[in-house]
């Protein structure tokens, strides 16, 4: 079961949101330069703390402070669409790789250039190759969109990956996650995914919803006097 944070002030609203979320804001926080900001990166440290209105109201500040700025920050993100081509959810990746499925012989990865792919197979599909620091056996790719049908899973490769642009057959490709791990999703259940695309979307936007949680507990405890409670669950 997931981690969450619960922001609460007395009479006030409960908030929850993912603990992973969070910490995954703090890491991008962490690249804009966390100094300005010592309140929200230690906020879900400890499992119980206590905020009074004045600490809150200094909280409330840094979230207005950076939310500006991580507008300017890009996130990898793939988006989950259905056969019409609607989204039905996302998954966020960080500064640093990423990885999204795994099995004994493939891995699906998040990076700032793409979907990155090594599966342990010989011969490698089109396009892959061993990149030095990948391990013997195992070939890697970038892709910019998987696409999901009856005779398997194929990509499109990244520019930077050359080739003629044909989908590339991907055998032995990971089955993605399931919707209860993806970051954001207006889906649930086991919905049949017709195709992944790879993008990037300003961090603001990716953790809108957590920004606009924290604000409205510490709004709440400001307007009802009362500490604002943080508290792991």
């Amino acid at each position: 079961m997931r981690q969450q944070l619960l922001l609460e002030a007395a009479g006030g609203t409960r908030h929850v949101v993912p603990l992973a979320h969070l910490v995954r804001m703090q890491d991008a926080i962490e690249i804009l330069g966390a100094d300005p900001y010592p309140l929200l990166m230690r906020l879900g440290a400890v499992r119980t703390a206590e905020l009074q209105p004045v600490v809150a109201g200094s909280l409330l500040r840094e979230v207005e402070r950076v939310t500006p700025r991580l507008g300017q920050l890009l996130v990898p993100t793939l988006t989950f669409l259905d056969g019409a081509g609607a989204p039905m959810g996302a998954f966020y990746g960080g500064p640093d790789e990423t990885e999204i499925a795994r099995t004994d012989d493939g891995v699906v990865s998040l990076t700032a250039e793409g979907i990155r792919i090594a599966l342990r197979r010989f011969p490698p599909p089109v396009g892959f190759r061993s990149d030095p620091g990948v391990a013997r056996g195992w070939y890697v790719c970038c892709f910019s969109s998987l696409a999901f049908g009856p005779e398997g899973a194929q990509g499109r490769r990244t520019p930077g990956m050359s080739g003629s642009g044909a989908p590339v057959a991907l055998p032995g490709l990971p089955p993605l996650p399931p919707v209860t791990r993806w970051h954001q999703a207006s889906v649930a259940g086991s919905p049949a995914v017709a195709s992944a695309v790879f993008a990037t979307t300003p961090a603001a936007e990716v953790f809108r919803d957590l920004l606009h949680a924290i604000t409205a507990a510490c709004q709440e405890a400001l307007r009802l006097r009362q500490p604002l409670r943080a508290e792991r669950a």
